[in-house]
């Protein structure tokens, strides 16, 4: 653990921003860090940052409100929504898919996946990046029915509700049901139910092939294809399709922190319904001992827990996590893959190990 690393510096809250600053400076000096961050206490910022190229061609730089790919961080405006279709008593986690969705094509999967197992990748439905995605043009895949071909005819991983399985097709599904209920397109109704209230104006799908100010092109050492990349990371634009229910929209620190803010103050779904979403239900493998819950991550230490999302894909990184009792904030974004996620936890561990 860090506390018995022996390294790990000793924090308190006076030395905190200090520690994170000199820790991001570390990671730009390494070349491994281009994006924006932000560490926060109550609802305020205490430290920001922003490093790097949002586009190396024409040295335009990272500013700190940059547009970036999120990945499976928008996961958590899909399971936001259904969590207020919940309070609107237009849904309940034990809902079939069936229900909602009477033409789903899997017999199984709308008599036996549930709403909440949806949310807690419990459902066993496969995960649609199969190698016919990998070879696809991404840009077939700008609706929620679009990557539907890709997964509704597989055979289900597992019996649903018995075990735990990431898996971006359940958020697809989800999407489909959100669209049901509402008569509108998935987009359309995040836009109503959480970006417009919330005035996050900065964040939807925008692809990379549009320009749209302030956007950040991704560049990756990993693309889904192809050899890894060890001297330069190349342009991720064909690496991804539009965002849509399972992530992958743009968005900003400051846009995503004003979502997280509002979320812990109940400004968006109901304090039982949170508490609910955030109560873990299995855990993500090989990845530092997190659990999940419906639609949020949660790390458990031993004075608090923190919950958030991660998200990764060629080109993109971000870290979004909040502690329930201390009330710090950590949201950073990044337009190239992976370190972004690891400086995150790295900063995670910081406010955990803190010498109260």
């Amino acid at each position: 653990t860090p506390s018995e690393t022996p390294n790990f510096p000793t924090v308190t809250e006076t030395n905190l921003v200090e520690l994170t600053r000199k820790r991001v400076e570390l990671v730009v000096k390494a070349g491994k860090f281009s994006g924006s961050f932000l560490l926060a206490k109550d609802g305020v910022p205490i430290y920001k940052a922003h490093h790097g190229f949002a586009n190396r061609l024409y040295a335009a730089k990272n500013r700190f409100d940059t547009k970036f790919a999120v990945a499976s961080v928008g996961k958590m405006f899909t399971a936001t929504c259904i969590g207020k279709l919940i309070d609107q008593n237009k849904l309940r986690l034990s809902t079939p898919v069936g229900e909602v969705l009477p033409d789903y094509p899997n017999e199984k999967v709308k008599k036996n996946v549930t709403v909440g197992m949806l949310l807690s990748h419990k459902s066993g439905i496969p995960n649609y990046m199969t190698e016919q995605y990998l070879r696809s043009a991404k840009d077939e895949y700008r609706t929620v029915a679009s990557y539907f071909p890709l997964f509704k005819d597989l055979p289900l991983d597992f019996e649903p509700g018995t075990q735990f399985s990431y898996t971006n097709s359940g958020y697809l599904v989800l999407g489909a049901i959100i669209e049901k209920i509402t008569g509108t397109d998935y987009w359309s109704a995040i836009d109503k139910e959480i970006f417009q209230p919330l005035g996050m104006t900065n964040t939807g799908p925008f692809g990379y092939e549009e320009e749209v100010q302030n956007q950040a092109t991704g560049y990756t050492y990993d693309p889904l294809s192809g050899p890894v990349r060890v001297d330069k990371p190349i342009n991720a634009l064909f690496q991804s399709g539009t965002g849509s229910a399972h992530g992958g929209s743009f968005s900003t620190v400051p846009d995503l922190f004003k979502f997280i803010t509002a979320l812990e103050s109940g400004k968006l779904v109901k304090q039982e319904t949170l508490n609910a979403f955030k109560t873990p239900t299995g855990k993500l493998v090989n990845v530092g001992g997190r659990e999940y819950g419906f639609g949020f991550e949660i790390r458990t230490f031993a004075n608090e827990n923190a919950w958030g999302h991660s998200g990764g894909h060629p080109g993109s990184n971000s870290y979004v996590f909040h502690f329930e009792k201390s009330k710090y904030s950590i949201v950073t974004l990044a337009n190239l893959d992976e370190e972004c996620s690891r400086l995150g936890r790295h900063i995670l561990m910081y406010i955990a190990e803190m010498k109260k």
